[in-house]
């Protein structure tokens, strides 16, 4: 049976100490009872995982900043207001907006892609 979990909850995901990290400790919670999912051992699959990116925007951007000009050499931009979240961006040769632009929104919302499967 697949279903879909409502008002699950993934925890622990931003903690200062992780912030900078590869390696980062999330808690999954969500509600469990044979009543919504059956009898059967309940399996979850996470896609992906995203902060918002207007969380703590302005160190967000500058970290982000740092991080991608050593990735990609070449690629500028200027940390814009909540809402903007960058603008002004410089493109190095190889990269096209639309490439750039996944390359800045995946670093602003520290985009952390699966899949994952946890199993009960």
């Amino acid at each position: 049976m697949q279903a879909s979990i409502e008002s699950y909850s993934l925890d622990n995901a931003k903690s200062p100490s992780t912030a900078d990290s590869t390696y980062r400790c999330f808690t999954l919670g969500f509600p469990v009872g044979t009543g919504q999912y059956g009898e059967t051992p309940v399996s979850v699959t996470i896609s992906s995982y995203r902060v918002l990116a207007s969380t703590h925007l302005e160190a967000n951007c500058t970290r982000t900043k740092q991080q991608l000009a050593n990735l990609y050499p070449g690629l500028d931009f200027t940390c814009g207001p909540a809402g903007f979240y960058y603008t002004s961006v410089v493109l190095p040769g190889h990269l096209s907006s639309s490439q750039a632009d996944k390359i800045i929104m995946d670093a602003l919302e520290q985009a952390v892609y699966g899949p994952w499967t946890l199993n009960e």
